[in-house]
């Protein structure tokens, strides 16, 4: 299950402006703490920084 979530998250925080608290509620979070604990656990970093550093992926 984690590992599911950590693709997901990865992928909306890389791919669509959804805020974060919109991403918590589709992976199935209650908080949007909760989300920023679980994806700092799993890549050491926050969603805020991966957002901001990562590369859109190329539709089609």
């Amino acid at each position: 299950m984690d590992a599911v979530r950590h693709e997901q998250a990865a992928r909306l925080l890389r791919d669509t402006r959804l805020p974060a608290q919109s991403i918590a509620a589709r992976l199935g979070y209650a908080d949007p703490r909760a989300l920023r604990r679980a994806f700092q656990r799993w890549t050491g970093h926050t969603p805020d920084t991966y957002r901001k550093s990562a590369v859109p992926a190329e539709n089609g």
